[in-house]
């Protein structure tokens, strides 16, 4: 009973802290009300736990979501740019900072819930595992604190990234090259990375994770004034980091789709490269039950199995979305009748059948060649060179 009471308590600090995030821009009091929502799920979730691990696992996370909650609230103010080179350091450095808290991000995902890639998260979880022990003196043994997960998209580089520092109590830094770097103002993007890091020093243990990586040191990409800058700045900071992150636990996780395209130099500071490749046939089975779950399956699973050999963990996500819309569509033809009155009462629902899952699989194709998939094969063969 307490088992399913404390599942009970998870699934809805996911849903509050999903609602939280995303009304974070739109709406600040609706997401700190969900934030607050969220502790308390956790604190729930706390007193049944069954370990202290467990236990200070899930406090940690409900003063994660009270500190959130008063940060939305009530954000640092944001100084006025003066000009393209401010003449108020002190005002420049804490905005910066409040981009780098902006990327902080509560995570609560789970090893168990990442359906495969065992390989993945064995050599994830050694690793983090070596990283936190304590060494005996006068041994030299350097832990790696940096990982490059590479792979098809939609495999679950994320997913990986963020269930390490759930694990680990982690601070999750989310940084998006794109969107956090390399839209901002010439001159900021190092800035704004270097006050990441520094904050990750202050709520260490941590993980400053940057998707999609690649973008910031592609090769033939490092023209661009800002790229350059990012680059150095970038590769100065891994380096920099060597000595200190030792003691204050920071750890830095990068992803990309294109392992190829960095730089030998970005590839070398890198101590951990991770293969995440695309699910196998087990995974694959555990991805499509976890997808339709809930719902009354007339189709041979099997045969489903089979004919997505080839598709991401987010390919399979998107066709049993297809599916089940298809399947709410034909059962409710109000919803596509643009002269039906607004749709009122409980929404019908049929079982999945083999005719809606062909259908399906007629509209979502998988995202990864046959040749892309070779490409990495021969990558990861030639132990992460290219």
């Amino acid at each position: 009973m307490e088992d399913l009471a404390a599942s009970i308590m998870e699934e809805r600090l996911r849903t509050a802290l999903a609602r939280a995030q995303s009304l974070e821009s739109s709406d600040p009091a609706q997401a700190a009300a969900s934030y607050e929502e969220a502790a308390r799920h956790a604190d729930k979730v706390a007193a049944y736990a069954k370990t202290p691990f467990t236990k200070s696992q899930a406090a940690e996370r409900a003063h994660r979501c009270r500190e959130r909650a008063q940060y939305v609230l009530n954000p640092p103010p944001k100084p006025q740019r003066q000009s393209a080179t401010p003449n108020q350091p002190a005002e420049e450095s804490l905005e910066f900072r409040a981009n780098a808290e902006r990327m902080i991000r509560t995570s609560t995902v789970q090893w168990n819930e990442i359906a495969g890639l065992q390989e993945s998260k064995d050599a994830i979880i050694g690793t983090m595992r070596l990283f936190f022990m304590q060494k005996p003196e006068g041994v030299k043994l350097a832990p790696a604190d940096k990982f490059l997960l590479y792979g098809p998209p939609g495999t679950g580089k994320t997913l990986l990234a963020r269930a390490a520092a759930a694990a680990n109590g982690m601070t999750f830094f989310n940084v998006g090259v794109n969107t956090d770097l390399l839209s901002k103002w010439v001159g900021d993007s190092p800035k704004i990375l270097r006050a990441v890091y520094e904050l990750a020093e202050e709520r260490a243990p941590s993980i400053v994770f940057l998707d999609e990586v690649d973008q910031l040191v592609r090769r033939g990409n490092t023209d661009s004034q800002v790229t350059q800058q990012l680059n150095n700045t970038f590769l100065t900071l891994l380096d920099g980091f060597e000595s200190k992150s030792k003691s204050r636990k920071v750890m830095t996780v990068a992803t990309t789709n294109n392992p190829w395209d960095l730089t030998p130099a970005m590839r070398s500071r890198f101590q951990k490269q991770v293969y995440v490749p695309l699910p196998d046939e087990q995974a694959r089975r555990q991805i499509i039950q976890l997808e339709t779950k809930g719902h009354t399956l007339e189709f041979d699973l099997d045969d489903l199995v089979a004919a997505t050999e080839g598709f991401s963990g987010r390919d399979l996500a998107n066709l049993c979305n297809e599916a089940i819309h298809l399947m709410i569509n034909q059962t409710n033809p109000m919803l596509t009748n643009p002269d039906a009155p607004m749709a009122q009462g409980v929404l019908q629902l049929a079982p999945l059948t083999e005719v809606v899952l062909k259908q399906a699989l007629a509209a979502v194709r998988p995202a990864t060649s046959e040749a892309e998939i070779a490409k990495y094969t021969e990558y990861t063969a030639r132990g992460g060179r290219a």
